[in-house]
């Protein structure tokens, strides 16, 4: 009796090869597709709080050559009923700028000259709420910031105090 050599696999050890490819193969994906959204939602967070803290640099140290309110030496705020405010304030040089929150809008917007649109800076938009408290002499500044991107969302408070150098 001759034996006849099978050089080749059986069926059921392709079946049990393809089985255990399939599983590591998903395994894989999974794990691809985890670390996808776990990247894209840490960046959004990162952006979201990035844009916070310039938003609150902008407002303390100012915009290009104008000074924000560390140097403000007298200030006004004015309020409405929309929850909007601007807030004016005087430096030292005596320089009046103006910075504005717009709820409708979610912006907070720089002005070197009031409703000059040439003197108008963005300092941030995706503002969901911002609030000054003024004492007599501090201002408590809140500044919280919302973005979102496809399914993820993510909102950032950033609070600061504020002490008048008079």
């Amino acid at each position: 009796m001759e034996h006849r050599r099978n050089n080749g696999f059986t069926l059921i050890e392709i079946m049990i090869a393809i089985s255990i490819f399939v599983l590591v193969t998903t395994g894989i994906i999974s794990t691809y597709i985890m670390c996808q959204k776990s990247w894209h939602n840490t960046s959004l967070h990162m952006l979201v709080s990035q844009k916070t803290t310039i938003s609150m640099l902008k407002i303390i140290c100012g915009i290009g050559t104008n000074s924000g309110l560390r140097e403000c030496r007298n200030f006004n705020l004015k309020t409405n009923v929309n929850g909007n405010w601007r807030l004016e304030f005087e430096n030292f040089y005596n320089k009046t700028n103006w910075i504005d929150y717009n709820r409708e809008s979610s912006n907070l917007v720089f002005w070197e000259t009031p409703n000059n649109p040439l003197s108008k800076t963005k300092i941030s938009d995706n503002v969901k709420c911002a609030h000054i408290i003024p004492t007599n002499k501090n201002i408590n500044i809140a500044i919280a910031i919302q973005q979102s991107s496809g399914l993820f969302m993510h909102a950032i408070t950033n609070t600061t105090t504020i002490r008048l150098r008079n």
